[in-house]
């Protein structure tokens, strides 16, 4: 069985493939105009919209956009997002957001357009992609509500068949409702209701895309809402002030059916000055006293829940502390410093935390309190923050430090009488480099992890490297900085080896080991010098062990193509090192494929063949290839083909036969294409196919079977482009007992391996 290796992918783009299905299924997609029934030419519209941060209504010129028809939430601090940035994607249409927050996309052509919005804050990007549908001549509204890693999308607009709303949550659910009435809503499970003959009632359910199992579908009418929280069952849930709970919303269908509703519920507080809640759920005490929360879905509402809100205990303790120890701030870039090249994702290289920073870079703070009963907050909104002297940096209610002119400036959180202990902190107009760090691209050996007394405060330990003699190593530095920064400045470090005859290393970094020693390799420049690195040269060691891999994760190469290989031993005095040049390397099949040295393989014709690589008597391991070729087939009408097609925003599968119909002792040619119609972030081409012949729901006979997995379906289109798999099957008409099939309507139905597991089906007929 196959595992999904890339789920994470495909559910990470689950909220958007999903609303563009749905959209286009209802509306109808395209970013052309084009001419509606009876010739009428469709109109361009405009688009407008407003993008504002974290939390509140969405409102555009003075207009509620509701989360369901006929609703509105109030309470909430909204913040509008100002100067960030939009893009109607199949276009070069671009712009910024005004200081409200509002932008106008005008002209549109009528159809489905992609947007994608985003802003950096505070050295975060704030980013969200949402399709936006334009019908004839008429404004679409839009309300986009962002936050950290989530953002919710309300579209409204009106067309001759009723006023739409629909509302989208890019972490999955998304709903739509015409003049007030749900028609169709993609829950947080993955599963699809509709409203197929605008009765008012859901009629249908079906799992989507990476549905979650079990399917519990459910075709009755939303008899009530069922609030959960953080108390107990039981428990009437309570927070002090100041202190913020989180709900869900889980619907009750008449068969008893359970669907999370959490994020597309309307939240109202009745007294929203002791308890906001916003449309994630969050509640926020503000005040002490009680409130009722509900939550609204359509036209069902939800049994009242009362929480009540205490007054905060007295506040014993305030703590300051550096958030910036893991976030590379604004600067970097006109510093002339970040992420060292090669080393941008090990996790050894993330930005040390100090308290310096260079003028008009930032640092963010937070404060803590600690409160009588052992109860803590995060209280950054509520102090007042002292910088002393102020001259030399300014500090937001956020937390943000700003450094202004060089110099040490002290600071204080002040809250309810209490101050924090101050924590210097120190502005200068250029970094300067605080350590060194030298590391060897190949190391034979893993090197050791860096202590530190704090957490996020890495210091280099010396490091030890065992080389065969002959053997070149490519050592980088790293500097870093007071300000938290570094960079790579291989080339400009002086380089010492301290045993010249046993190994040299060069101005580039580049050590070459001579012969049996020990040597110290260190980096110095503007009065550092790195921690030391020993290099161990032994004459010669023994092969024990061999490990050969591909350079390209796809295991497939078409006819005439190349595949590349590589090879690293594992030696008795417990190194590694790449013997790509000097393994000989093997082919299971020479008429399938051959393999040169290097481990250049070239594909010769179709078949499954193996390669690996023999060095000093051992052998390694057998990496299996598939060549195929491109193939012909030979239609019985080339005016209508049958075929089924499956695609994504990446690839586009077809499953085709050569025929519609056949008569008994004929055979059926089936050809199986993958094209590629974007490159893809990930390795997603795998050979693995399934292959089954069904009569209805019944297996009649296996044609190929590799194991790939549990079947999805995605249904859309895209444009045809170049195959980069192919692969030619054939079915004689038979059963799997060898008994020739009746009459009838028969399906090949194809099951696949990219990073899920999709399927595509063609039907046939037999006479």
């Amino acid at each position: 069985m196959k595992t999904r290796r890339h789920r994470l992918l495909r559910l990470a783009a689950a909220a958007s493939g999903a609303a563009l299905w749905l959209t286009c299924a209802m509306w109808g997609c395209g970013s052309e105009g084009g001419t509606g029934s009876g010739g009428h030419t469709l109109e361009a519209g405009t688009v407008r919209g407003r993008v504002l941060a974290h939390e509140g209504l969405p409102t555009v010129d003075g207009q509620a956009s509701p989360i369901v028809p006929g609703g509105a939430r109030e309470g909430g601090v909204i913040h509008p997002l100002a100067s960030a940035t939009w893009r109607v994607e199949e276009t070069s249409r671009n712009g910024e957001t005004a200081g409200d927050g509002t932008f106008t996309i005008s002209e549109l052509s009528p159809g489905t357009h992609w947007v994608a919005v985003q802003k950096t804050v505070n050295g975060n990007l704030l980013s969200v992609r949402f399709p936006v549908t334009v019908v004839d001549g008429s404004d679409t509204l839009v309300g986009v509500e962002m936050r950290w890693g989530e953002a919710k999308v309300t579209s409204r607009y009106r067309d001759e068949r009723g006023e739409w709303v629909s509302v989208m949550f890019t972490s999955g659910p998304h709903a739509y409702f015409r003049d007030g009435e749900l028609v169709e809503y993609l829950t947080a499970e993955g599963l699809v209701l509709s409203d197929t003959n605008g009765d008012g009632k859901i009629d249908t359910c079906e799992p989507g895309d990476e549905a979650l199992p079990p399917h519990p579908c459910s075709t009755g009418d939303l008899v009530a809402i069922e609030i959960v929280g953080w108390a107990a069952p039981g428990e009437a849930p309570s927070l002090v002030v100041g202190q913020t709970g989180h709900l869900a919303a889980v619907g009750i269908y008449e068969d008893g059916s359970r669907l999370s509703l959490d994020l597309l519920a309307t939240w109202r507080s009745t007294a929203a000055e002791v308890a906001e809640v916003n449309d994630w759920g969050e509640v926020k005490a503000l005040s002490a006293g009680e409130t009722e929360i509900t939550a609204s879905f359509a036209d069902t509402t939800s049994a009242p829940l009362s929480i009540e809100v205490t007054p905060r205990p007295a506040l014993q303790e305030i703590t300051v502390e550096n958030l910036s120890c893991s976030v590379l701030t604004a600067g970097a870039e006109e510093a002339g410093v970040g992420t060292p090249s090669g080393v941008s994702s090990s996790p050894w290289y993330l930005p040390q935390c100090t308290n310096s920073v260079l003028t008009g870079d930032s640092l963010l703070f937070r404060a803590s309190g600690s409160f009588d009963g052992g109860y803590s907050e995060d209280i950054t909104d509520e102090v007042a923050w002292r910088l002393v002297p102020e001259a030399v940096g300014r500090i937001d209610q956020t937390g943000l430090f700003t450094g202004v002119a060089a110099g040490n400036t002290l600071l204080t959180a002040e809250l309810e009488g209490k101050t924090s202990d101050p924590l210097e902190i120190r502005v200068v107009d250029k970094a300067t480099i605080s350590s060194i760090e030298i590391y060897a691209e190949r190391s034979p050996q893993p090197l050791p992890l860096r202590e530190s007394d704090a957490p996020c405060c890495p210091q280099p330990l010396p490091q030890k490297i065992t080389v065969l003699a002959g053997d070149e190593v490519p050592f980088h530095a790293i500097a870093h900085y007071d300000t938290g920064y570094w960079e790579e400045i291989t080339e400009n470090v002086t380089w010492v080896s301290t045993e010249p005859g046993v190994g040299t290393i060069d101005v580039h970094g580049l050590f070459q080991a001579l012969g049996g020693g020990t040597t110290v390799i260190t980096a110095a420049r503007d009065g550092v010098t790195s921690a030391p690195c020993t290099a161990e040269i032994v004459a010669e060691a023994t092969v024990v062990s061999l490990y050969a891999y591909a350079e390209q994760p796809e295991r497939i190469v078409k006819k005439g193509g190349n595949a590349f290989f590589h090879a690293f031993a594992d030696y008795d005095v417990g190194i590694s090192r790449e013997v790509t040049e000097s393994a000989t390397w093997r082919v299971s099949d020479s008429r399938v494929g051959r393999i040169e040295a290097g481990g250049i393989f070239t594909a010769l014709d179709a078949g499954k063949v193996q390669v690996w690589a023999e060095l000093s008597g051992v052998e390694s391991n057998r990496e299996e290839l598939e060549v195929w070729q491109e193939s012909d087939l030979n239609y019985c009408d080339m005016e209508h083909f049958n075929r089924g097609i499956w695609s994504d925003a990446f690839n586009r599968v077809i499953l085709e036969t050569d025929c519609g119909e056949y008569t008994q002792g004929s055979l059926v040619t089936i050809r199986y294409t993958v094209e590629e119609i974007q490159p893809n972030p990930a390795p997603l081409i795998d050979p693995c196919l399934d292959l089954y012949v069904l009569r209805g729901e019944e297996k009649l006979r296996t044609i190929r079977e590799e194991g790939c997995g549990e079947a999805f379906a995605l249904p859309a289109e895209a444009a045809r482009l170049a195959p980069v798999y192919q692969l030619l099957a054939f079915w004689d008409l038979k059963d799997s007992a060898g008994n020739q099939v009746p009459p009838g309507i028969y399906t090949i139905y194809g099951r696949f391996y990219l990073y899920y597991d999709p399927v595509v089906s063609v039907e046939v007929r037999v006479r």
